[in-house]
């Protein structure tokens, strides 16, 4: 078994993200609250041009389960990076749950270094292209891999020093 030199498991546990999620999802679902109690249980029409009851269920609980679904998909959301010797292996539950596995053999470069999660990735999540990819959750740190056929991978990291540590280790071996 080859020794795990780096491991880090982030989340999605910003406030800022929350409190996006939280509030889309009650602008969302209260007016579909109010609309199911107006119409079903006070008997008024909800709306200028309401929808039969059936219907208005219907999508009210589609709107329901999509948003408690995204909810549920940020809760469960992980990025794992696990680096031995001999590998890089980058895990993004629930989309990637064996891992990416990147053979040292395959790594022309790997550094350590700041970037902008927005202007070059457009945001945060699975990123970029598959010549230019991005494994992040938060922050602007993250370790560039770049692969002997010039395509690069970076994986967000809020490990700093421990990160350039072991970098270093792995780049000494290349």
């Amino acid at each position: 078994m080859t020794k795990v030199l780096f491991r880090e498991k982030q989340r999605f546990n910003q406030l800022w993200i929350w409190i996006l999620i939280i509030g889309s999802t009650l602008i969302t679902v209260i007016p579909f609250a109010s609309g199911l109690h107006q119409q079903l249980i006070l008997k008024e029409p909800w709306g200028n041009n309401p929808m039969s009851d059936t219907s208005l269920i219907i999508f009210s609980l589609s709107t329901f389960a999509l948003m408690f679904g995204i909810i549920i998909l940020f809760c469960i959301l992980k990025l794992e990076t696990v680096i031995t010797e001999n590998t890089i292996t980058v895990k993004y539950f629930p989309f990637i749950r064996k891992g990416r596995f990147i053979k040292a053999d395959e790594i022309s470069d790997i550094y350590v270094r700041e970037y902008n999660p927005v202007s070059e990735y457009g945001g945060w999540g699975i990123k970029g292209t598959s010549k230019n990819r991005c494994y992040n959750t938060r922050g602007k740190l993250g370790i560039q891999i770049i692969l002997n056929s010039g395509n690069k991978i970076l994986i967000g990291t809020q490990k700093k020093e421990m990160a350039k540590a072991i970098v270093k280790k792995v780049k000494s071996k290349l």
